[in-house]
């Protein structure tokens, strides 16, 4: 058995290894292939084929069948451009709803880059009210994140969920306060420019009945957290719906599995749940506890935090650090985890939604970062005020 201090050193090597591959481009899925044979090898030695047998396990199917099939949920909904009808009722009702609405739509869908997609459908609306390009870039690409720590079709937190062994509203419990920050901070900061919207009539009606195209995902989050039914059956049944209601063409259909079936995502996801594994068997999780216990909200808030500013990925700071810090993740210690990740990647230089969506309204991020670090300040001051009082009335 190799001696604390080693392993601490060769995990440290291994996530520097990994973030390094990640922030200059190389493929994520390599990236953390490498950063498992760093670690696991030298540390298990012959053990390390434990880590692959134990990930080939129920949770692990269950992450991955749920993880693909809210990403073909995701791409046949953009395929059937039933969002576009939403637009256009948020559009007519009122520009200033619609470019803050829209953006949070689009973010009802995760995908990579999506603030992309929303930024192609909202920058007339932002051209109407006169939004300079980092203005337009902060207010799509904030609110189309502020769902990160909520909704259940999102890798952060289904990856919570299998890492953790928590159910989603278990997790959500501890999560919707940044959820309510981001948006409240969202508003505030955006307000000065969004009232410069003209609220004007429109004679052939705001349609509002267009809204009803969100069924999809108000009923997958509903029924994800009030019963007990698996969340791949849950996505199955509403993909099953949607087909049934919109009757898209078997091309269509097609054209989304395969996009859900990425094999670099599937075989990163694969990876992260075995690294979890070399982690848990070779007790560096309690070995680091021990380290950092004196350290706890520190260590819990900055790890995430330092991982995802490098690597840009929403989801890595789960599977890169929840592992190790498993043993701290307890009560709202889980609320700060999440909230120095969410917020590192809202900073990230590296974050394909920032860099397309700042690219789209040609805005040099430096002008953006004007907008962005208020707000992530502005966010955890929130946050953290919130769970005092939550603290206090618990006392």
């Amino acid at each position: 058995m190799v001696s604390e201090e080693i392993a601490i050193t060769m995990f440290i090597v291994s996530i520097a290894t990994a973030v390094t591959m990640i922030f200059r481009g190389i493929n994520i899925a390599l990236a953390m292939l490498i950063a498992y044979i760093i670690y696991t090898i030298p540390i298990l030695g012959v053990n390390s084929i434990d880590t692959v047998v134990q990930v080939l396990n129920v949770t692990t199917m269950n992450t991955l069948s749920s993880l693909v099939l809210a990403m073909m949920l995701a791409e046949l909904y953009r395929e059937l451009k039933v969002s576009e009808e939403v637009v256009k009722a948020l559009e007519k009702a009122s520009p200033g709803v619609a470019s803050i609405a829209i953006p949070m739509l689009i973010g009802l869908i995760p995908m990579p880059g999506g603030a992309y997609i929303s930024a192609v459908m909202v920058n007339p609306i932002y051209d109407s009210i006169g939004l300079k390009p980092e203005e337009k870039t902060f207010v799509n690409f904030w609110f189309r994140h502020v769902w990160v720590s909520i909704w259940p079709l999102y890798q952060a937190i289904i990856l919570s969920s299998a890492i953790l062994g928590k159910s989603f509203s278990e997790i959500i419990k501890y999560t919707w306060v940044i959820a309510l920050a981001t948006m409240v901070t969202g508003l505030i900061i955006s307000y000065k420019l969004l009232t410069r919207a003209r609220f004007v009539h429109i004679k052939d009606g705001c349609r509002y009945r267009d809204l009803v195209h969100i069924w999809p995902f108000i009923a997958l989050a509903l029924l994800s957290l009030a019963t007990p039914i698996p969340l791949p059956i849950l996505i199955i049944l509403v993909i099953a719906l949607l087909v049934a209601v919109y009757k898209p063409g078997r091309d269509a259909v097609f054209r989304a599995l395969k996009y859900s079936l990425n094999l670099t995502f599937i075989l990163f996801i694969v990876l992260s749940l075995m690294f979890s594994n070399s982690i848990k068997l070779s007790g560096l999780a309690e070995i680091l506890a021990k380290y950092l216990q004196n350290f706890t909200t520190l260590s819990v808030v900055l790890i995430p935090f330092t991982v995802i500013i490098a690597t840009g990925f929403e989801f890595t700071f789960v599977a890169l650090t929840f592992p190790i810090l498993k043993p701290l993740l307890q009560g709202y210690n889980l609320t700060l985890a999440f909230l120095g990740g969410i917020l590192g990647s809202m900073l990230s230089p590296t974050h394909a939604c920032l860099v397309l969506s700042a690219q789209y309204f040609r805005s040099p991020l430096r002008k953006v970062y004007r907008y962005t670090v208020p707000a992530t300040i502005l966010s955890a001051l929130i946050t953290i005020t919130i769970l005092r009082i939550l603290n206090s009335l618990t006392m």
